[in-house]
């Protein structure tokens, strides 16, 4: 998961406008690797700290690993789901 640091215009989707703290990606949109890897290092985005994840309830949480496809349990705690995704 990743919080937008730049505002800007993204090429690749219709050119949806992303603000600066917004969530990236939105939700719906699957980005690949190389496009997150172009805009962090254009400094458009950066990677959630864990302390960032840590401020989120655990249904955003859970819904961050849906769109990342990675499996979890709804049981699981809120640390063990910031686990998963750092």
């Amino acid at each position: 998961m990743y919080k937008v640091i730049k505002n800007f215009h993204d090429a690749e989707d219709n050119e949806y406008l992303n603000n600066k703290s917004d969530q990236y990606p939105r939700n719906g949109l699957k980005p690949t690797e190389e496009r997150i890897e172009k805009l962090i290092k254009l400094g458009f985005i950066k990677t959630l700290s864990k302390k960032e994840l840590e401020s989120k309830a655990k249904k955003d949480l859970i819904a961050l690993l849906e769109d990342k496809d990675i499996s979890h349990d709804v049981k699981m705690t809120k640390a063990e789901l910031i686990d998963l995704l750092v």
